[in-house]
């Protein structure tokens, strides 16, 4: 830590003071609570980095758990997630990108365990059933004659949900093109030495001449293209000692720089957690975090601004570019991303009214017993 106090360009005083309390605990924990998105809207469709998220060589146990819409799978989650959080578990809060009041699952990493929904478009099914992973089928709860009754309004929900998601998911396609033309613009203004400055300077401080335990990487996304808007959980889950925060924007080379910080990372053998943007959803990184070293690197833009940390401005990285003509593209791509925002919250909608086809239903008593049943298989089973 001393060492890369004296050799450190950016970081203060008050930052290394933080660091090296980080150091004495010496350990690298997550914070009690994380949020993330493990799947997300994007310019391929959905996008699901759902194997991700606990492999299963080193899982306890991961429980897929399949239901219809209102099923109470959500609030199973969270239920179950504030029960360990209160028993000072550390617990990751799985987010659902169609849906950003809902959860798609939750990781108890002390026990190891995962519980995540398995249904469409997230489809997840056991590989090792018994050994590490286990179905919780919701629909025994169901009241099949009632639901069989309402079949005709069940199947015509679905097919107008799908479809409003597939012109959701061409809208944003759309703006990748425009995307695509903005990072051209500043690719013809861009002054490589510069940046390979900036990325030279930066390898060195993070890493100097440290080597890590194990070569290992989780992909996920920290932003999301939701009913609800763009929503990001940076401020929840960035919280490493020391944080720097890439000033840009969107189409510029902050990517370049990520990837670079990211193959260096790697290469000395660290594990790190790499989150991509919906943009495009596994070339282009957005953030980084190295919690062995106790850093993270944030891409701060208008579609995901973040107040803080050690600022590192991309703006010395280009000649002039053309200003008026990037303003002009980013006023349509705006316009064609809040278009798939709208769209997705008119599938919400749908997906609401289905809901209610459901809940009447559904035996919750016997789910919240199910809940119980398995906060102490988890306890017993650490």
């Amino acid at each position: 830590v001393i060492e890369q106090r004296e050799s450190s360009l950016l970081i203060d005083e008050k930052t290394w003071i933080t660091v090296i309390s980080y150091a004495i605990k010496n350990e690298v924990t997550a914070m009690q609570k994380t949020d993330l998105f493990p799947g997300g809207n994007t310019t391929q469709g959905f996008f699901s980095y759902y194997d991700q998220i606990l492999p299963h060589k080193d899982a306890n146990m991961i429980y897929c758990v399949k239901g219809g819409p209102g099923a109470g799978k959500s609030t199973f989650f969270k239920t179950l997630g504030k029960e360990f959080l209160e028993m000072g578990c550390d617990v990751e809060f799985l987010h659902c990108s169609s849906d950003n009041h809902s959860l798609d699952g939750i990781l108890i990493k002390q026990y190891r365990t995962l519980l995540v929904d398995g249904t469409a478009p997230h489809i997840v099914d056991p590989k090792n059933p018994g050994a590490s992973d286990i179905i919780l089928h919701f629909g025994d709860f169901f009241n099949m004659a009632k639901l069989k009754e309402q079949k005709d309004t069940i199947l015509s929900l679905n097919k107008a949900i799908g479809q409003k998601f597939s012109r959701a998911y061409r809208y944003l396609r759309s703006a990748k093109e425009i995307y695509l033309d903005i990072n051209n613009m500043y690719q013809n203004a861009f002054l490589h030495t510069n940046l390979k400055a900036i990325s030279s300077n930066l390898n060195r401080e993070i890493f100097a001449d440290k080597k890590g335990k194990e070569e290992k990487e989780r992909k996920m996304f920290l932003s999301a293209v939701t009913p609800g808007g763009l929503v990001n959980y940076l401020k929840e889950t960035i919280q490493t000692p020391i944080i720097y925060q890439i000033k840009s924007h969107a189409g510029d080379c902050a990517p370049k720089l990520l990837e670079s910080i990211r193959n260096e990372a790697l290469k000395r053998d660290f594990s790190i957690e790499t989150f991509y943007c919906p943009m495009d959803p596994d070339q282009k990184i957005d953030h980084l975090i190295i919690k062995e070293l106790g850093v993270s690197i944030v891409t701060s833009n208008q579609y995901h601004p973040y107040e803080g940390g050690n600022v590192i401005d991309l703006a010395t990285c280009y000649a002039e570019p053309d200003k008026a003509e990037i303003r002009y593209n980013m006023e349509w791509m705006d316009t064609l991303i809040q278009k798939s925002v709208s769209v997705i919250r008119e599938a919400k909608a749908l997906h609401d009214e289905l809901e209610q086809c459901y809940v009447p239903n559904i035996d919750f008593e016997q789910i919240n017993l199910l809940k119980d049943t398995v906060k102490e298989e988890i306890l017993a089973n650490k």
